[in-house]
């Protein structure tokens, strides 16, 4: 397992969940 393929899989549901949490928040 490489770093960036770790970064890539955590990074791509954390950067929605922040997304959906922000337009939620409005």
């Amino acid at each position: 397992m490489s770093v960036s393929m770790t970064m890539n899989g955590a990074v791509l549901p954390i950067m929605a969940f922040y997304i959906n949490a922000g337009l939620e928040q409005g």
